[in-house]
């Protein structure tokens, strides 16, 4: 039996609860339910559940499963788009969290279509109108339980692992900031925890987007693709979305100092206790650049320049830390002066072909 609670919106838990979805929206005299799922529930068999409820009814239903992991801009354009085909009036949305936040931009900018861009709906958005009523049912693998059974006998299998979204994303800052840049970066994870800094660098108006390509196991990949983004611009990266950039701070910043404005890294004190205190070393290495930047608390900020000129004879201090060793290298790679990093060697904790790689990729 399902339990019905009401707090500032209502909630059913318990078995038998999608049960309810629609005498919920009949209650409500809605005709039509625009169906926000992915591909993998619907492969699965679980959006089937709620359309099959919907099908007894006879409630006029259509399903927009186009829902990447970490949806983009995209992704919620061309599901407002669908929303006006489908002549919809509410919505379901079934999945996790990538369902939920596409579903929910969708809402909003139907009934409030100034924010079509749906970039200007970051932070506290001044929205004027509620949203489309929304039903929404999670299925978070967090609410799931794996049991095994032993003795069982163990066997050797062939594990294809994707590419590492960290090491990806110095190559595709370099494509962002030198001129006539392009690059494709193929076969990487694109596990929505791992590929914040995709986002970032779409906040900031970079020319990014990544492409799904499949699962390895539960790990979905795909293609990232980069152009060369001639005007950037700073933004703010609030501390909830921390986690998903912290290997990658020290290149953000290095892309940062190119943009106009100033970008803010929100509760960052991590990085002073990872191989080197990164926080130090990213404020010091952007000052050779001549570009300023501070840290108020535990938030790093930097004010960039796009016309950003890089002096002769730079060295820049690595430390030993692989992450700033590759950033400052994108410096000279990117430039149009060399320069020079101590301890170089030190990538090869986690990328050892970094170096012949954006060798390799300059025509």
């Amino acid at each position: 039996m399902a339990d019905r609670i009401v707090l500032n919106t209502i909630s059913y838990h318990g078995h038998g609860a999608i049960e309810n979805i629609v005498p919920e929206l009949t209650a409500r005299g809605y005709k039509k339910a625009f169906v926000c799922s992915d591909p993998d529930l619907i492969k699965f068999g679980v959006t089937k559940k709620v359309t099959d409820l919907l099908d007894a009814a006879g409630f006029a239903y259509s399903v927009y499963s186009e829902i990447k992991p970490n949806p983009t801009i995209q992704n919620v354009q061309d599901g407002v788009a669908a929303f006006k085909a489908a002549e919809a009036d509410c919505i379901v949305t079934i999945g996790g969290g990538s369902s939920m936040d596409t579903a929910k931009a969708i809402g909003i900018i139907i009934n409030n279509p100034e924010f079509a861009d749906v970039r200007s709906l970051e932070g506290v958005a001044p929205t004027k109108k509620h949203a489309v009523f929304t039903i929404a049912v999670p299925t978070t693998a967090g609410t799931r339980v794996a049991t095994v059974t032993g003795p069982a006998e163990m066997l050797a299998s062939d594990v294809v692992v994707p590419g590492d979204p960290s090491s990806a994303a110095f190559v595709a800052a370099a494509a962002l900031l030198k001129p006539g840049s392009s690059v494709t970066i193929q076969n990487v994870s694109l596990n929505p925890a791992r590929i914040g800094f995709v986002r970032t660098l779409e906040r900031m108006g970079a020319d990014i987007r990544e492409s799904y390509g499949g699962h390895e196991g539960k790990e979905p990949r795909g293609t990232i693709t980069v152009n060369y983004t001639p005007v950037l611009r700073g933004c703010e990266i609030p501390s909830q979305h921390i986690a998903s950039v912290i290997d990658e701070i020290p290149v953000l910043a290095l892309v940062a100092a190119h943009a106009r404005g100033i970008t803010v890294f929100h509760e960052v004190g991590e990085l002073r206790v990872k191989e080197s205190d990164r926080l130090k070393a990213i404020i010091d290495g952007l000052a050779l650049l001549g570009v300023d930047a501070w840290e108020e608390g535990d938030d790093l900020f930097v004010e960039g320049n796009p016309q950003l000129q890089v002096p002769q004879g730079l060295v820049f201090e690595s430390y030993g830390d692989h992450r700033l060793a590759m950033t400052w290298a994108l410096v000279g790679a990117c430039g149009r002066v060399p320069v020079s990093v101590t301890r170089f060697t030190c990538v090869a904790v986690s990328y050892p072909d970094f170096l012949a790689d954006l060798k390799g990729l300059v025509k």
